[in-house]
């Protein structure tokens, strides 16, 4: 395989998206053309490149030429930044939504990944505090919800994926409160249990 088929791959799974998921972002009307992508049997059109790198917030470049996979160096990449926002497309890949096998059925833990990849793709754009908001605080509440009923593993590891990724997006600068309100959300779902 070739460096962009493993890089789309990568950055799909690394948002817990399928390749239908991608296909239906992008507007396409099959998975097909997700799959024949990543097995370096077609390339995508300059207008899907152009979605895709908006989608998971790297430039072109990047998906055409760089290693964006897990397997490579993040320290490395990390030293060439040269802006917040470059930093929080690269923290993404850090970050990936998990969804086991055996949870699949999980109609709220479905619906709370969604609503984890739509508070990434807020903070790709970074132009909504609002959406971003309310992305934040329905999927804290659904994920502490299964947390609390189901001992969800899904849920707890993308509940700490989600605060350590709002957390570094908050301690580089970008405006929102909610970071705080995450940490007492928690808190006193903690003291509940107590």
């Amino acid at each position: 395989m070739n460096k962009l088929a493993n890089n789309i791959k990568s950055l799909r799974l690394s948002m817990g998206e399928t390749q239908e998921d991608l296909a239906y972002a992008l507007d396409l009307n099959s998975k097909s053309a997700v799959a024949n992508w990543e097995s370096g049997d077609n390339v995508p059109s300059s207008e899907n490149l152009h979605r895709i790198s908006n989608r998971y917030g790297v430039t072109i470049d990047q998906l055409m030429n760089d290693d964006l996979t897990s397997e490579f160096s993040f320290i490395k990449y990390f030293c060439n930044v040269n802006s917040a926002d470059e930093l929080i497309k690269l923290f993404m890949n850090l970050f990936p939504v998990i969804l086991l096998e055996s949870e699949k059925s999980n109609l709220k833990l479905v619906e709370a990944i969604e609503c984890q990849k739509n508070l990434k793709i807020c903070m790709i754009r970074g132009d909504n505090q609002e959406e971003f908001d309310f992305y934040y605080d329905k999927t804290s509440y659904i994920y502490m919800e299964l947390i609390d009923k189901e001992e969800s593993v899904s849920a707890n590891a993308n509940l700490v994926s989600m605060f350590l990724l709002c957390a570094f997006y908050n301690r580089i600068g970008k405006e929102w409160d909610g970071i705080q309100d995450c940490f007492e959300f928690s808190n006193k779902s903690l003291r509940k249990k107590n």
